[in-house]
């Protein structure tokens, strides 16, 4: 028993370190630095690139915090557990249904009018950068409007 415990706490310890470290680093670190460093052009395909990157492992984490938030609730305290732990379950919904919206709808909205470039060899030797029609698969089904998305 004591290791199911601390198996689960651990697991869930992780979950918390990725989702919420990662915000935390993403907000109060890597934006002002991209914003004071890079212009639009370069700033929107940089952060659609790392939010894509980072959203993969909260989708990981979302299933270590609930996997692991369930087993303690369930398996090893019956169901029967503090008010607290359940403020704590509505509290992961929210933020559940928050990532989730924000995962299917700006997201991908970002990714649909974001270009990604490719660097690619030439016959000379040397490598140039190239456009790429899109990081998601159905913009190139339409034109790609001018972007009026800051970050």
């Amino acid at each position: 028993m004591k290791y199911q415990w601390a198996i689960a706490i651990a697991m869930h310890q992780l979950g918390t370190i990725v989702w919420v470290g990662g915000m935390f680093f993403a907000h109060m670190v890597l934006r002002p630095a991209v914003n004071a460093l890079l212009e639009p052009q370069q700033r929107l395909p940089l952060m659609a690139q790392v939010l894509g990157r980072f959203f993969r492992w909260v989708w990981v984490a979302l299933a270590l915090l609930w996997g692991s938030g369930l087993w303690i609730l369930l398996a090893i305290y019956g169901g029967n557990a503090a008010a607290f732990v359940h403020a704590m379950m509505g509290i992961a919904s929210v933020m559940t249904a928050l990532f989730v919206y924000i995962w299917f709808v700006p997201f991908q909205r970002l990714k649909a009018e974001v270009p990604i470039w490719k660097r690619e060899p030439y016959a000379d030797g040397e490598s140039r950068w190239r456009e790429e029609e899109s990081l998601h698969p159905s913009a190139t089904a339409r034109p790609r409007p001018q972007s009026s998305l800051v970050l």
